[in-house]
Order: structure tokens, then sequence, then C-alpha cells
């Protein structure tokens, strides 16, 4: 066993650093979207939208926090509309429609959407 961790705990260490980093007051939204950006592909691959983890854990966390941001800094986002419309999608695409339409509308790092 020993002091080390595999390749996919290490991914796990990773995206749970990557989260915990947007939960700082001081996180901008840009960077947010980059961490999350960076997550979701990981963590659809690793809870596929059918399992009841992705419906119960990740899909509220993802969407609870584009919304809470949405509400509190709407005058950041340069397409409002798109993002409240993305927050309404079927469960198994919202996460990466509210990612894409958030991207479109900040000016954060537009690569992100390559991955989603």
């Amino acid at each position: 066993m020993g002091n080390t961790f595999s390749q996919a705990q290490d991914l796990c260490l990773q995206a749970m650093s990557y989260l915990g980093s947007t939960l700082q007051r001081n996180c901008r939204l840009g960077d947010a979207l980059n961490a999350h950006g960076t997550i979701i592909p990981w963590a659809s691959l690793k809870y596929p939208t059918s399992l009841k983890t992705y419906r119960l854990i990740v899909l509220p966390f993802f969407t609870t926090y584009w919304e809470r941001a949405f509400e509190r800094k709407r005058v950041l986002f340069g397409a409002p509309g798109r993002v409240k419309e993305a927050l309404t999608e079927p469960e198994g695409q919202r996460v990466q429609a509210v990612l894409r339409a958030v991207a479109l509308g900040l000016d954060g790092d537009d690569s992100i959407l390559q991955n989603l």
C-alpha cells in the first residue's frame, strides 16, 4: 500500500483540489469556469449521467454553483439569456450546456469549449 497514490487517486485528488479552489471567496468566475471545464470531462467518464452519483452529487453541485454565480454576478455574464436557458437543459446535458453558455459570456479561456 505505502504512502503513494495511484493514477486514478491522483486524478480524483486533482479534481477535488480544483473544486476546492472554486469555493474560495476570491475565486474569479473565469478561473472557476476553467477549473470546472477541466473537471467535467473526467467526472462524466467516471460518473456517467445515468448513475445516481452523477444525478445526486455532480449535477447539483455544478448547477447550484453556476445558478448562484449567475444570481450574484449577473452583470458579468455577457450572454445571460443563454446561461438562464442552459440551466433548464435536460439533466444529462445541463452541466456542459451551462459551462458552454458561461464560456461564451465571460472573458475566460474559450478553449475550454473543446473539452465539453
